[in-house]
């Protein structure tokens, strides 16, 4: 499996269990979705959610089309998780970066910031 069918396969996975019906083509999937418990998402699924509903608040008539986890940077107990999420509203598309910073032990969220960067 290339590494873009993984992305597309985890965000139409995060989409379906989290957000709902998936706003996303999934023609691009050719194998079967199948349940999972927690255990098998990555340590980021969580965070990804989150940056989709942030996404979604933000750009509210936008399609979540593409997802990317750019990483986790730590520095003492506080991390922050990044991630790349494209939108398309109204024939336009858009890149948007998502910065979750939590504390690590409690997972309480600090800051979440939204910006689009430029294409």
């Amino acid at each position: 499996m290339t590494k873009g069918h993984v992305g597309a396969f985890f965000l139409t996975l995060v989409l379906t269990l989290f957000v709902g019906t998936p706003t996303v083509a999934t023609s691009i999937v050719s194998f079967p979705l199948t349940a999972h418990t927690e255990q098998n998402y990555p340590s980021y699924a969580k965070w990804g959610k989150q940056a989709m509903v942030e996404v979604k608040k933000k750009y509210p008539h936008a399609e979540i089309y593409d997802y990317k986890h750019v990483g986790r940077q730590e520095q003492g107990n506080m991390s922050t998780e990044t991630f790349f999420l494209w939108i398309r509203e109204q024939k336009t598309s858009t890149k948007v970066k998502v910065n979750i910073t939590f504390d690590s032990n409690s997972q309480h969220v600090t800051t979440i910031d939204v910006q689009p960067m430029p294409n």
